[in-house]
């Protein structure tokens, strides 16, 4: 069979340089993951470069007959579910001879729940927060789980509540774990924020599910946190860091590819 390559393909940001670095610190870590024998590129859906359709072209222009787009997404929106596959059919259209797939999105998964729990005890002190070894806290603290978010027409949100769980259940007794939306529809950071006051937490670690800092943590969630802030000021409301790149997280970008190439 003929070796497919590959391209991590990311969201995209027009505000800072730091979602286009994080992309290619993934790419870097996919092709040390990979091996001489696979060509790894980055691409993103809108905003940075390359596009898909550019990365696309100069792997085949560099001899790519099989490549694995590779969505370095949290969940499958409408960009993966609508937008980035009519993409792909004109792509097919455009290259008859290139076997072009694509890979599913990281989803659920047990390294990922690691690497958010560990971004949540980032800002709370360790006494306060169990380790990933199971340890309960009987504190009663909460925790906002936010990521940017989709329409209900493409996602009912079931997948963002079953993190949400996940992190609760790993995070231990005691602590409330509420997920919330940053963009788009309910949960608000708001409605959590005020579910988690009313249940009388003493403090919230607002964890912004997202990979890196941009429009979606400066412009949705910290404004967001802040007027929670303002309406309970009895309540501590600390925001953890974004996920980052992490080699657990780009380990599950190679397995993805790897189902999609076959194997």
């Amino acid at each position: 069979m003929i070796p497919a390559d590959v391209i991590l393909l990311g969201h995209g940001s027009r505000r800072g340089s730091e979602t286009d670095e994080g992309l290619k610190d993934a790419a870097g870590r996919l092709q040390r993951l990979a091996g001489p024998g696979v060509r790894v590129r980055m691409a993103a859906f809108e905003f940075t470069r390359p596009s898909i359709p550019e990365a696309v072209s100069a792997l085949v222009e560099e001899g790519s007959r099989r490549i694995v787009i590779a969505p370095f997404f949290l969940f499958d929106g409408k960009h993966v579910r609508v937008e980035i596959p009519e993409e792909l059919d004109g792509l097919r259209a455009r290259y008859p001879d290139l076997d072009l797939r694509l890979a599913r999105t990281l989803e659920k998964d047990p390294r990922l729940v690691d690497v958010a729990v560990e971004r949540v005890q980032a800002v709370v002190r360790p006494s306060h927060w169990p380790s990933p070894s199971g340890r309960g806290n009987k504190g009663g603290d909460g925790v906002i789980f936010v990521n940017r978010g989709t329409r209900r027409r493409y996602d009912s949100g079931e997948r963002l509540r079953e993190m949400a769980i996940a992190v609760q259940e790993r995070l231990g007794d005691g602590t409330v774990v509420e997920p919330a939306q940053a963009e788009y529809e309910s949960p608000t950071i708001m409605e959590a924020a005020e579910a988690l006051a009313a249940a009388g937490v003493p403090r919230v670690a607002v964890l912004p599910y997202i990979f890196f800092p941009g429009k979606v943590l400066n412009v949705n969630i910290r404004p967001a946190v802040e007027e929670a802030r303002g309406r309970h000021p009895h309540t501590e409301f600390l925001v953890a860091p974004t996920l980052g790149v992490d080699d657990r997280v780009v380990q599950i970008a190679w397995e993805r590819a790897q189902e999609a190439a076959g194997g």
